[in-house]
């Protein structure tokens, strides 16, 4: 596994800055209030679709 230590990609709104574009592109969604992954049980909006599967546990338990 390899740490990345530079983070190139800095975000033009808050100039916080990520190590991938994919990074800072989940990072955008954060200043847009546009979430592409929606729970269908609660309707909470993620950046990520890992964060949706592990906020599916909590209704879920699987």
């Amino acid at each position: 596994m390899t740490h990345i230590k530079e983070k190139p990609h800095k975000c033009s709104l808050c100039s916080k800055s990520f190590p991938t574009p994919g990074d800072l592109r989940s990072h955008m969604y954060v200043h847009s209030g546009s979430w592409p992954f929606k729970c269908q049980i609660c309707s909470r909006g993620f950046s990520k679709q890992t964060n949706l599967k592990n906020h599916l546990f909590l209704h879920t338990g699987k």
